[in-house]
């Protein structure tokens, strides 16, 4: 048995990374299946050469349905006697994540395709339940099919996904750009600085640095950064 089972992990999804749960379940499903003459040989050319639509594709493989129509599944290092050692599963979500969707959760995500021949709720409702008791489970992960509400869950989890991914991170704070004071300007009374010998009264093409600016000469010099810091910041944001 050992060895058959690990030909079917051999076709587990990458996605599924619970091998070890994965066999635990399998080993619990081929003990019920080898009740039966042939249905071993059948459930591993279902999971092998399962493509949906095709003709030829294999046929139902059931199991009875058990209490409540879920499976026990001993954990790894536990017993099925504890139920804090056990995981109770519905068979069959549990082959379609391990062999098809592993992203699957509820009941509800999967359905029976239109070619399988014992289509059946994965939990039926209370009044389902007495006719569906006795009804066999089948557990060819190829006779299922994403339902339309976790199609819509799938992709709007996506969408989320993408948009989280192209949302652009935080702008870093941009540089302090130095003031007109902090570049070594002295302002002084306009007209009234120091006159190199010579120069022209008020000021003029050869007076000393020390002289500084007039008023209106400040004002337009204070624009000037204002223009050159906005021109900075918009580089910043449109480059």
């Amino acid at each position: 048995m050992k060895a058959y089972v690990s030909r079917l992990l051999s076709r587990k999804s990458g996605g599924f990374a619970d091998a070890d749960f994965a066999e635990r379940a399998l080993l619990n499903l081929s003990r019920r299946l080898s009740q039966s003459d042939g249905l071993l040989e059948a459930w591993e050319a279902a999971v092998s050469g399962g493509v949906p639509g095709v003709p030829g594709h294999p046929s139902c493989v059931c199991i009875a349905r058990p209490k409540d129509g879920r499976m026990t599944v001993a954990r790894a290092g536990g017993s099925t006697s504890s139920s804090s050692s056990t995981k109770k599963v519905f068979p069959q979500i549990v082959v379609c994540q391990i062999f098809r969707w592993p992203h699957i959760v509820f009941h509800s995500d999967i359905r029976s395709t239109s070619g399988c021949a014992n289509p059946a709720a994965v939990k039926p409702t209370p009044a389902e339940e007495a006719a569906t008791a006795v009804s066999p489970i089948c557990i060819n992960p190829y006779h299922y099919e994403i339902s339309p509400e976790a199609q819509a869950r799938f992709s709007k989890a996506s969408m989320k996904l993408l948009l989280g991914a192209e949302k652009p991170g935080p702008v870093a704070a941009l540089p302090q750009q130095p003031q007109p004071q902090q570049l070594g300007w002295k302002r002084k009374n306009a007209g009234k600085g120091k006159r190199k010998a010579g120069g022209p009264a008020g000021g003029g093409p050869n007076r000393s640095v020390d002289e500084g600016f007039g008023d209106g000469e400040i004002h337009d010099f204070d624009s000037q950064v204002r223009i050159l810091i906005i021109l900075t910041h918009c580089r910043y944001l449109w480059g």
